[in-house]
């Protein structure tokens, strides 16, 4: 009869732990505002208990029969089981990584309270496995940003985990000074522990950078950066006012084309960027047509003046080449950009990915035939749009001789104009910036290489 109450008791267990492994694994909170049982806020936890009473006769017998202080039900327990779980995790880490060499990848941020932490992840080959895998270990609170306090979170936290820093072999940060200074920075202390630990500027990061560059670069690329200025004007406007939104959906709705939600433009990852563009480009017509509709039933004459001024924007020359030019950069830029955070993903690997990047931007300069069809387009969308066509400026020819001959060439046409001043620019510039970023890294990989095949 012991036995078999046990048993119960086991299986009981096993559906709380369950229940709590599911909401945590969703990111759902266990607990409500109110855990009364005539409270309609009792929380998920409670809830899903309730719902499995109802279809488990065996469970709601437990929780009927068992005595009132052994439901395991309270906050308290709760929080001693997901308290289990993680030490129950934590082991099972402990045990594949059991002295294998690993690499450290740590990030800080702040949150929604304003409060900074930093996101540890090891990432080893587990035991008897050939592939490697990522794991995330811990998310702790900074007091401060400087150097010493963000490795010491580093630190505590290997040593909670048992592991040694002699089987670290590399550090993956990003490019600030506090992580990769070279005299106090964080890659710094973690070198005083291993020596031979070798510091990886995080890969998605330079890329990152180097799309930021070369789209900000106000005197070789000012007609992108204007562009990237009025995406965002376009979301605030519509995206910023229900009313506004609702007009934008009625106007999607009376077309063929599925309605996609404007994007924000990220200040920190401007691959994702790419997606802003792309559904603008997809729904132009309509974002006009929702424009033109809110400015002419607008009574508000900040609203009429801020469309009025977006329509000017969108419905110029400018703005319409930077969008079919930019459009497939930015799907390069971005397929890259998620290949790179692939836990799967090696070095060697993320090396060859960059470089087929580089050949695939340098590719869009060679090959006139691709421009040719991005012009194509631009006309067709001009041609829509009832938008015509500059004719391209003439040059003043100086008086005095001057040296450099493209001083004295004239441009023959707009496409011409466009593929000099727009197109070839941009592509440069994000070439150039991703060969100098990665140029350090793919040196440092065939370095350390090296060493491991030594």
């Amino acid at each position: 009869m012991r036995e078999d109450q046990r048993l119960k008791n086991i299986e009981y267990m096993k559906k709380l732990i369950d229940i709590i492994i599911i909401l945590a694994k969703g990111g759902k909170p266990l607990r409500g505002r109110n855990e009364k049982e005539e409270s309609c806020e009792r929380g998920l936890f409670l809830e899903i208990v309730q719902l499995l009473k109802k279809y488990d006769r065996d469970f709601e017998s437990y929780i009927n029969l068992a005595p009132k202080n052994c439901t395991y039900l309270s906050n308290y327990i709760q929080n001693d089981i997901l308290l289990s779980i993680k030490n129950v995790i934590l082991r099972n880490i402990q045990n594949e990584l059991s002295g294998q060499p690993f690499s450290i990848i740590a990030d800080e941020t702040s949150d929604v309270s304003h409060h900074e932490q930093i996101a540890i992840v090891l990432r080893y080959v587990p035991i008897g496995s050939i592939l490697s895998i990522e794991r995330f270990i811990a998310l702790k609170r900074l007091k401060s940003t400087d150097a010493e306090t963000i490795f010491g979170a580093i630190n505590s936290t290997i040593q909670d985990l048992g592991a040694s820093w002699d089987n670290a072999i590399a550090v993956c940060f990003d490019g600030a000074s506090t992580m990769s200074g070279q005299s106090t920075g964080v890659q710094t202390r973690c070198k005083e522990m291993n020596a031979s630990i070798m510091y990886v500027h995080c890969h998605v990061h330079c890329l990152n950078l180097s799309l930021v560059a070369a789209c900000s670069n106000r005197l070789e690329n000012p007609k992108i950066l204007d562009f990237f200025g009025v995406i965002q004007l376009i979301y605030n406007f519509i995206e910023g006012n229900p009313k506004r939104h609702a007009v934008f959906e009625d106007v999607v709705k009376l077309t063929d084309i599925k309605l996609k939600t404007l994007k924000s433009l990220s200040q920190t990852r401007w691959a994702c960027r790419a997606e802003a563009v792309a559904f603008i480009q997809v729904q132009l017509k309509a974002i006009i047509e929702a424009i033109e509709k809110v400015v002419s039933e607008a009574t508000d004459p900040i609203i009429r003046a801020k469309g009025n001024g977006i329509l000017n924007q969108i419905q110029s020359f400018d703005f319409i080449v930077c969008l079919e030019i930019m459009n497939p950069i930015l799907q390069l830029v971005v397929k890259v950009s998620k290949t790179l955070q692939s836990p799967e993903l090696d070095l060697c690997q993320a090396v060859e990915e960059i470089s087929s990047l580089v050949l695939a931007l340098q590719e869009l300069r060679i090959d006139e035939s691709i421009f040719d069809n991005i012009y194509s387009r631009i006309e067709n969308t001009l041609n829509d749009l009832e938008i015509q066509i500059p004719i391209p400026r003439k040059r003043k020819v100086p008086a005095k001789i001057d040296s450099n001959p493209c001083n004295e060439y004239q441009l023959k046409s707009t496409k011409e104009e466009t593929r000099k001043s727009v197109f070839y620019p941009v592509l440069d510039q994000l070439v150039q910036f991703i060969n100098e970023k990665f140029d350090q890294e793919t040196k440092s990989v065939i370095y350390f290489m090296g060493k491991l095949l030594k």
